[in-house]
């Protein structure tokens, strides 16, 4: 008999609130024309992309209560919407008048061998780095900084396959939380590893991941505080977007990392050493509190990052946006015709030097 036949069937939990979420946004999806529709399609044609953007703003004037259900379960329902993006393209791919050539390409290229992604525009709900906090995790939310540092770009497993090396036993679909993570134990009944697990690369997948550190703006910034930074990670077609100096707006939600610098670092175990008295230390182990698979409080490290999936440049005043105002260039030519202009510079910048 087959091993994968023995496999037990464990009982699925469905989230319902996931399930209504991707009907209607799967039902927002078909109330875009067909021109926005071809648009999508030759844009997710393109290999480097695969992500879709969708204005909130617009999402909320189709269904308010829906635009604002994902704002608040944005983290969580983010699978929900990739699966209802993917539907809509199965549904509706043959219903859309476009070249056959294009259509077989999207097809093969995108709906078979891409993950899709959603990402949103336009987001009104703003916070400042300093009001962040973990009540706001997982909200869909926007907030401002200037880019401080950029990480080069490299690949993240996000899915990973493993072949258990006792058994052979394939284990697929084992999501990856910021940290390499193997499963529990093999899918096999009969088998009992949950140790010695290889990674099948060809079977994972992988994506862009980039780390940008932003710290707050200096018209943010309370009188006598020390700047806050944030660490932003970055996916797909966000990477590469912002550059140190840049002062950006990302949209996204509030995450937590943990820190694996504390869990990898060198020397003594934050557990007790108390010992059994007048007995080696061979075969006996630390008496204390102890995490998971013993690695004691260093377990419990976490830090707040920002998961971002759309960036745009801030908007910043310049010469151009204070010309357009009627009174800006009224008062402007007013001082250019007085003849005590550079007096009256001179009393305005240095009152008190005679």
């Amino acid at each position: 008999m087959d091993i994968a036949q023995q496999v037990p069937q464990h009982p699925r939990v469905r989230d319902v609130l996931g399930d209504q979420c991707q009907r209607l946004f799967f039902e927002y999806l078909e109330s875009f024309d067909d021109n926005e529709k071809k648009i999508m399609i030759d844009e997710l044609c393109q290999p480097q992309r695969s992500t879709v953007l969708i204005n909130y703003r617009h999402l909320s004037n189709f269904n308010d209560r829906l635009a604002r259900v994902i704002q608040d379960e944005y983290y969580r329902l983010l699978p929900a919407l990739s699966r209802g993006l993917k539907q809509f393209f199965r549904e509706h791919l043959p219903k859309i008048e476009m070249e056959a050539e294009k259509l077989e390409r999207f097809k093969r290229t995108v709906l078979n061998d891409k993950e899709l992604y959603v990402a949103f525009s336009d987001v009104q709900m703003r916070y400042k780095l300093r009001n962040l906090n973990t009540s706001k995790m997982g909200m869909l939310i926007r907030i401002t900084g200037q880019v401080i540092r950029t990480y080069p770009v490299h690949p993240e497993l996000v899915s990973a396959t493993f072949i258990c090396s006792d058994c052979q036993m394939v284990c697929p679909d084992v999501e990856q939380q910021f940290r390499f993570t193997q499963p529990l134990m093999c899918r096999n009944p009969v088998c009992n590893n949950r140790v010695h697990f290889a990674l099948d690369l060809t079977r994972s997948r992988f994506v862009d991941f980039q780390k940008v550190r932003i710290q707050e703006s200096q018209s943010e910034l309370p009188h006598g505080n020390i700047p806050r930074c944030l660490d932003i990670i970055m996916r797909n077609e966000c990477v590469e977007q912002a550059k140190p100096g840049d002062r950006c707006d990302f949209i996204g939600t509030l995450i937590v990392l943990p820190d694996v610098s504390q869990l990898s670092m060198p020397g003594v175990r934050a557990e007790s050493a108390q010992r059994t008295q007048g007995s080696d230390d061979k075969g006996y182990n630390a008496e204390g509190v102890r995490g998971l698979k013993a690695l004691g409080v260093r377990d419990l490290t976490y830090h707040l990052a920002f998961l971002a999936c759309h960036i745009t440049p801030a908007e910043q005043t310049n010469i151009e946006t204070l010309l357009n105002s009627d009174s800006k260039k009224k008062r402007i030519e007013t001082m250019m015709t007085d003849k005590n202009l550079f007096a009256n510079l001179r009393t305005s910048l240095f009152p008190t030097i005679y």
